[in-house]
Formats: structure tokens, sequence, C-alpha cells
């Protein structure tokens, strides 16, 4: 299983192990549909699914690229086509068989703060800006608050952290509900971006320490392409 132990350094959400080829996906080649959702159970996801949602807002140059998230290989792609301008949706809410609405409390009652006091994200490549948010649901969900985040592009790759003391009014011994958004800004994002996730975890208070003091060896290399990690163990 991904989860680490009470014991271990972290607590892993999701590594993006299962599957290993394949399996998971969802691509969205038509403006106008409501999107296209994807789900796929597995015990190394936190609530034994993951639930991917993409939609195509603008098809850009290329139509028959579209938008599209895929899990394979240890990774989570998520791709627009050349000039096209897509939205992507991670949920973390339980076994619940479906990709287009969040449940709320679908978790039940998760006790993150145990195990650490933040998300902690990589980003490992971007030539162009690009938001992504982090929502977190407690308490049956009857609180949540949305954590946005907005790249340059320009300084790359960076380390960004989550502190949890950032999601006002969230309980984290009593999470419910996760929810990734990439472009968050909808049509008015950028367009032809592409991001790569290989973790999202919540390390222990001692590795956010060594965040803080600049001991994680992270140089700063322009890329070609976005893409996005969250700090894997």
């Amino acid at each position: 299983m991904a989860f680490a132990s009470q014991a271990q350094a972290t607590f892993i959400i999701d590594d993006f192990s299962d599957p290993i080829a394949g399996g998971n996906s969802a691509q969205d080649l038509t403006t106008g549909d409501g999107g296209v959702g994807d789900t796929f159970d597995s015990l190394t996801v936190l609530g034994g699914e993951r639930d991917l949602f993409v939609e195509l807002l603008d098809e850009g140059f290329d139509p028959a690229s579209g938008v599209r998230m895929a899990v394979a290989g240890s990774t989570l792609t998520y791709e627009t086509g050349s000039g096209g301008i897509g939205q992507g949706k991670l949920q973390y809410d339980g076994d619940d068989n479906d990709a287009d609405n969040l449940d709320t409390a679908g978790l039940g009652s998760v006790d993150l703060l145990q195990s650490g006091n933040a998300f902690l994200l990589d980003v490992l490549e971007a030539d162009l800006g690009f938001s992504f948010s982090i929502g977190v649901w407690s308490n049956g969900g009857a609180n949540s608050f949305v954590k946005e985040f907005n790249g340059s592009g320009t300084l790359v790759p960076i380390t960004r952290s989550f502190a949890f003391s950032e999601f006002t009014g969230v309980d984290f011994t009593s999470v419910s509900a996760i929810e990734v958004i990439i472009n968050t800004k909808g049509l008015a994002g950028k367009t032809s971006i592409d991001f790569t996730i290989d973790a999202i975890k919540v390390p222990e208070p001692a590795t956010m320490a060594m965040f803080g003091l600049g001991l994680m060896g992270l140089g700063y290399t322009r890329r070609r392409k976005a893409k996005i990690e969250m700090n894997k163990a």
C-alpha cells in the first residue's frame, strides 16, 4: 500500500503507482459537452478510489488532441492540444464511482494532522504560467477551504508548500474530501499547458523544516514543458 504508517515519515495520499500502465484516463475532445470523467479503484489511493475529470473549454489549433488526464508509470499527466484550454480535476472522496461530482463527506474522517502539517509540491518544469488549487473538506463536508497557487513559469524547479494553517476553518483531524483543480481560471487560463504529477503527500514536520532552510538540493533549470511534482518520498 502507498499509505505510510504513523511511524513513517510521510503519509501518501496517492503515488500513482496503480495502474502500472493505462487503465485510468479521461479525454475530452468536444467543447460544451460537460466534460469526461473516469474512476479507478485501488488500495494504494486515499479512500480507495481516484477520480479524474477533464473538460475542454477551447479546442485551439488541434481539435483532435483536446484535453487529457491519465495515470501510468507512477505519474499523472495532464495535457492540452496546441492553443487549447482545458480544466482538470483530481478527486479523493471515497469509493463513490462518480468522477463528475465531489462527495464532500466521502472519506469519512481521515486524520492528516497526525502525519504532518502541510502539503508539499515540487514544480519541476514550466515554460508557461499556470494555476491550480487544492481544496480540502472536513467534518463530513461542513467545513472547507480552497487554496490557489499561480505559477509564473519563470523560476523552475521550485518547491511550494501549502501549510494546513492556510486552509482556514478546515479540521485536518477529520478530512472528508480532497480535490485538486488544474487551471482554476477556466477560459481565462493559459493555453497548451502540460503537467506531470508523481505523488501527493503530507511530509513530516522535520521535512518541512529542512525545506525552510533550503536544504532540499533543488536547482533552477528552465525546461520546455510545464510539469508539477508533489514532493515524493
